[in-house]
């Protein structure tokens, strides 16, 4: 799912603003309305960055519209961002770290083109000391780090820029902004036994350590379901808007990246 071909050169990047307190309406041009998104990351995926992309649909022919006119939503979500959120249930855990994400557009239909994921490196730089050199080996390691890292992404839409039978889209009503609910970038983790190695590398046959393994999923919650993390970042402006559930991704479990294969026990 990662090869993703598509000639997007004349699409229009649309910036996303980050929000600032308190969360209040945009300032909209004529033809245009809003979304609203709230993301936030679960307790087993802060160490990564997550994408989401999102563009125009053509509505006569039902793909992605190319072209100058075109539009493309793209927005990175770091974990510097957001904030720390606690109380209430939320996929059974009681900590998340989630922002808004408020964005302009032309009046149309939008598809989620793609999701992904890949290593953040932030504090790395200062992990060797805090010397220059140091921080200068921090750096190089970073850019290492990045550079052999496996970036992961789930693709929503055919190479043509067509739709699938469960593309999720949402629509921009002009002159409107329409709270488009929560996102879940998570882990999800299960315990695993590993062959516990001597000093010389050398297994005994019995001895085993347990260890927990991740896999990173996206999930999604529509406007209202999760009262108690909205309200306690953007108050009474969200919970006031127009709601909207984007479609295909409700009770839907995305899998950015699976669970580790298992390695063969050592012979």
């Amino acid at each position: 799912m990662r090869a993703f071909s598509m000639a997007l050169a004349f699409a229009v990047l649309l910036s996303g603003c980050q929000t600032t307190k308190p969360l209040g309406p945009l300032a909209l041009q004529d033809g245009y309305g809003s979304g609203l998104l709230q993301l936030c990351f679960g307790l087993n995926s802060a160490e990564r960055n997550f994408t989401l992309t999102a563009q125009e649909i053509d509505p006569a022919s039902r793909t992605l519209a190319f072209g100058p006119a075109s539009h493309r939503l793209e927005k990175t979500l770091r974990l510097h961002e957001t904030r720390d959120v606690n109380g209430g249930a939320f996929l059974a855990k009681n900590r998340r770290h989630c922002t808004f994400w408020q964005f302009e557009a032309p009046a149309g239909e939008y598809a989620i083109v793609k999701v992904g994921e890949r290593l953040s490196t932030a504090g790395s730089a200062g992990s060797a000391g805090g010397s220059l050199l140091g921080a200068a080996l921090g750096a190089a390691i970073a850019v290492a780090i990045i550079a052999t890292a496996k970036n992961d992404e789930v693709v929503f839409v055919r190479a043509d820029g067509s739709l699938k039978n469960d593309t999720p889209t949402f629509e921009i009503q002009p002159g409107e902004t329409t709270h488009l609910g929560t996102i879940m970038y998570d882990g999800e983790q299960e315990p695993r036994e590993q062959p516990r190695l001597d000093p010389n590398g050398y297994w005994d046959g019995q001895s085993t350590d347990t260890v927990k393994v991740t896999r990173l999923i996206l999930a999604y919650f529509p406007a209202g379901s999760v009262p108690d993390t909205t309200k306690a970042i953007a108050g009474k402006y969200e919970a006031n808007l127009p709601r909207q559930t984007i479609s295909h991704l409700t009770g839907r479990t995305v899998i950015i990246e699976d669970f580790p294969e298992v390695a063969p026990l050592p012979q």
